[in-house]
């Protein structure tokens, strides 16, 4: 799963911000059935990230005439844990490694948030590979099984043709290479970002792109129809199913839940789209609907069972097995509770690492949400706070839980102690919104409250000239509107305007003329006293 910053600041409003996530930003570490999976590596052995700022890696990329690889994280992000954990430790992606100059950029960092924008990036965890001369050649998703990772690492050490060129060219009509549709096929596509084809849009350079991909390479096309698939149920209320294209995903999906390679190439599918798919391509009630939800099924638990599978992946296909009653409001049967209550715990007891570990925890506090179970999850989060590295993590579950079950005093406890224990200046920027926000739900006549966090949050930033980026930029402009639809009688507007006062003073530290001082500048700027 990934771990989006955009998505993940909305864990305040809905669970699959917070813990889930969509597909594409989910980690999925998965090999196919019949194969071991690859050797991990002891920790001794790991990539050599470069040890300087990113603009000195791409010129020493070029000078030195080496691709470089981009890797985006977040100290608290669990999915990046579990790429850190399970894909960097692999000895064939190690090896591979030594022949990019291999940055890491975590979120936090400084300039971290302008980089991001300039790259175009907006999720936890992303990876791209960019050519010696910084051209970007392709975005690495998340949801590969690990064998997977060595092959799109070899394809973008042995292409120098950026991936929007091949796109172009396909939407011209012109023959491509197989091992450029291998490419296309492991692009992350819901990561894209607007980069590969802006002139056009994302669901008609899907459309074309799926259609015209060859009989040569069918698992190519597997992944390219399920990208294409995936936004056309994000477009489906504004660009409805036809009966035809009903037909022809229901025919896909029913193919791609029986063939086991089909399964193990398309994973992320299987374990985070099914309830859009289900619903979106079948009729309630339907001989098709229960025999596609059968097939799923049938995967599923095979998949929980599957032990070249990681720990996360586990889970979820649990969790997917059990969650397929509840897409026609079935009840779910005790016995399969009992069975994701096992899952948990003997994941939990077999995870020891404490960076994998991150991720297990949410994940299985995200199913057992999922499934009715939130004494459980609640259980399980308490228990872990004292042994996690990012407790304040944690707390915005316990606040999101609380908060669901209309203890909104809890609730606002936890966001303050989430507050209150974050670390890193975009982290804590974010969850002082995601405090502030809270407040503004909860409790929006404690005006002292709203307007000494939201306060606090700008007063804390140190490089305010690279700071107001990116994700973070977008936080701060949110905050802006909903105080603004906040105040809506005189004392708060008068909160609103000692905001704007303090942020006045952070602006003046910003020399005039830059993007960031114009932006700066903006904020609070539509109310006066």
């Amino acid at each position: 799963m990934l771990c989006v910053t955009r998505y993940w600041r909305h864990e305040s409003r809905h669970l699959i911000a917070v813990i889930a996530v969509s597909w594409a930003l989910l980690m999925v570490a998965c090999s196919s059935p019949d194969s071991p999976p690859p050797e991990v590596t002891a920790a001794a052995a790991e990539i050599a990230w470069y040890d300087g700022t990113t603009e000195e890696a791409f010129a020493i990329a070029e000078s030195g005439n080496q691709p470089l690889f981009l890797y985006w994280g977040a100290s608290w992000c669990p999915y990046c844990k579990q790429i850190e954990a399970t894909v960097f430790r692999q000895r064939d992606v190690i090896d591979r490694m030594r022949q990019f100059i291999a940055v890491k950029l975590d979120g936090d960092a400084p300039s971290a948030q302008k980089l991001g924008e300039e790259f175009g990036v907006f999720g936890y965890p992303t990876m791209i590979v960019f050519a010696p001369d910084g051209t970007e050649l392709t975005r690495i998703p998340n949801g590969l099984n690990p064998e997977a990772y060595s092959v799109v690492l070899d394809l973008a050490l042995n292409s120098v043709e950026p991936l929007s060129d091949i796109v172009n060219s396909i939407l011209a009509g012109q023959e491509v290479q197989d091992n450029d549709w291998q490419r296309l096929s492991m692009y992350s596509w819901q990561q894209d970002n607007n980069r590969l084809r802006a002139d056009r849009s994302f669901l008609e350079t899907l459309a074309t792109v799926s259609e015209r991909c060859p009989d040569s390479v069918p698992r190519a096309c597997s992944r390219l129809y399920f990208a294409y698939l995936a936004e056309q149920v994000n477009n489906a209320r504004s660009t409805p199913f036809s009966d035809s294209s009903k037909r022809l995903a229901y025919a896909r999906l029913m193919e791609m839940t029986a063939d086991p390679a089909l399964v193990s190439h398309n994973i992320d599918t299987i374990l985070y789209s099914w309830p859009d798919y289900l619903g979106a391509v079948t009729d309630a009630g339907s001989p098709e609907r229960t025999k596609l939800r059968n097939n799923w099924q049938a995967v599923s638990i095979r998949l929980a069972e599957d032990t070249t599978l990681s720990t996360v992946d586990r889970l979820y296909a649990r969790y997917v097995s059990i969650g397929l009653y509840l897409a026609d409001n079935a009840d779910v049967p005790e016995h399969d509770l009992e069975s994701l209550r096992q899952h948990v715990e003997a994941a939990l007891a077999r995870t020891v690492d404490s960076t994998e570990r991150h991720a297990v925890v949410m994940t299985a506090s995200t199913v057992l949400i999922r499934i009715g179970l939130t004494g459980d999850a609640k259980d399980l989060l308490l228990k872990e706070l004292a042994n996690s590295s990012r407790p304040f993590y944690l707390m915005s579950n316990l606040a999101y839980l609380a908060e669901n079950q209309g203890d909104h005093s809890d609730a606002l406890q936890w966001r303050q102690k989430a507050y209150g224990s974050s670390i890193g200046e975009s982290t804590r920027f974010r969850w002082g919104y995601n405090y502030v926000m809270a407040l503004l739900r909860m409790s929006p006549d404690d005006v002292t409250q709203i307007e000494t966090v939201a306060t606090a949050m700008f007063n804390e930033i140190n490089d305010v000239e690279t700071l107001l980026f990116g994700d973070t930029y977008s936080v701060a402009s949110e905050l802006d509107a909903a105080l603004a639809d906040w105040a809506d009688r005189p004392d708060r507007r008068d909160a609103v305007f000692r905001i704007r006062v303090a942020v006045n003073a952070i602006c003046e530290r910003i020399t005039s003329g830059q993007t960031v001082r114009q932006r700066c500048d903006s904020l609070f700027a539509g109310l006066e006293s």
